[in-house]
Formats: structure tokens, sequence, C-alpha cells
């Protein structure tokens, strides 16, 4: 490198370096509010900032991350969605659960009672997308079984009525101009491997639902993140 390459990039990098001195974060990579779930929601957005990111996933996991609390209430929707735009984070997606998808006594308009606060918090934050799970988690929250929970009864059915709970709710999130995404494989929920995953996919076909593919549930349900990435293809 020449010594005027050199000196352009050191402008070029004193001229992205954040009031705190330290070097933003590529805006490709961002973090969850579920890593810092321990911190009210305030003190992770704090830290996450000054960590020197840009972008966030918003936790609304009931008993593993309750930055957002289940159920919603209308009114914490505006002060949360303050919270947030006042520490200069964007969301790429609030990360929910509104329950057990492939459980038949949850109904259509539970789902979307249960949805659409949260779907005013990610208009709110600027949020692209809401994020659900594939299925039901077995034992207490993120206690977590070895590995999925168990389907209800017939497992076909199981991820059939997982596939109709989020063609459902892609309905309701998609009038605010929202995508949903499912995070499938989930190693502690009913879809934990590539295997039910990609059934899962099939499932969905015709439907404008994707997939969010977390690496970590890929490895530690056995399977390969390239052929993950490979076997879902535009689906991802």
């Amino acid at each position: 490198m020449t010594a005027a390459s050199s000196a352009t990039s050191a402008s070029a990098a004193s001229a992205v370096t954040g009031a705190s001195g330290r070097q933003p974060i590529d805006p490709r990579v961002g973090c969850s509010t579920i890593s810092l779930r321990r911190l009210p929601l305030d003190e992770a957005l704090r830290k996450i900032a000054g960590a020197g990111f840009a972008e966030i996933d918003l936790g609304a996991l009931p008993g593993v991350c309750d930055h957002v609390p289940f159920p919603l209430p209308g009114e914490r929707v505006g002060p949360i969605a303050g919270l947030v735009r006042d520490s200069g984070l964007r969301v790429r997606t609030v990360n929910a659960d509104v329950g057990p998808l492939d459980d038949p006594a949850l109904t259509p308009s539970t789902v979307a009672a249960r949805l659409e606060p949260l779907v005013r918090l990610a208009e709110l934050t600027g949020a692209p997308s809401v994020t659900l799970p594939c299925g039901a988690q077995e034992g207490p929250a993120h206690e977590g079984p070895s590995h999925g929970g168990p389907p209800r009864g017939d497992e076909d059915a199981a991820i059939r009525a997982v596939a109709g709970a989020l063609a459902a709710a892609e309905r309701v999130v998609a009038p605010a101009g929202l995508a949903l995404l499912v995070e499938a494989p989930h190693f502690s929920r009913l879809c934990h491997d590539l295997s039910r995953a990609l059934r899962l996919r099939e499932e969905l076909a015709g439907t404008p639902v994707r997939l969010v593919l977390d690496t970590s549930h890929v490895v530690a349900g056995g399977g390969d993140c390239v052929a993950a990435a490979r076997a879902f293809g535009d689906r991802l």
C-alpha cells in the first residue's frame, strides 16, 4: 500500500468512527437483543450501540427474552418503540412467539390478536419483518430438551398445522407491508432439524413466508450449514 492510499484509508476510517472512538461494525452484521436478555431493554440497546452495531434483532420471546412483553399491551407499544428509536439502532426483525403454532386450539383469530401489537411495533421501529418460531417448544421455555419438541400426534399433521398458522399470520402482517419469516430449523422446537425444516418449506410453497437460517441451530441438529443454505434456496 502506498503512503497516499494509506492516508486515504486512515481518513476514511476516521470519518466513520463514532463519537465513542469505536470503529463501527460492518452494517451487514447485527446483534440480537436476545443475547443480552438478562438486561433491561434500554441497557441492552445502549450496550449494543456502544459496541458499534447498527442493527438489531428485537426479542419478543416469552420466557426467553422479555424485552417486549407477551402479550404486548397496546399502551406499551409506543414507549418500547420510542426506546428503540432513541437508541439509533435499526431493527431487522421483531423476533416473536405468539404460541405453539402446531396446537389446533390456537385459532387464527388468537394468532391475529397477539400479532397485531407486534405488527404495530414493527411499523413504529421501521422493522421490515416479523419472525415466528417453527412449532411447539418442549418443556419450560429455553430450558429445552436435548432436542426438539415432540409433535402433537402425527408429525406430518403437526408440520402442516405450523404451515397453516404461518400462512394465516402472513395475512396479518402483509397489509402493513411487512414480511413474515420463520426460524427453521430450531433445535428446541418442533422443526428441530433440516429434514423437518425442509418439510415445512414444502408446506409453505405458494405462500410468501420465508425462512431464517440460524447456523447454530443447523449445527446443533446435526446438519451442514452450506447444504441447508443450498436446500432452502430462494426461500432463505
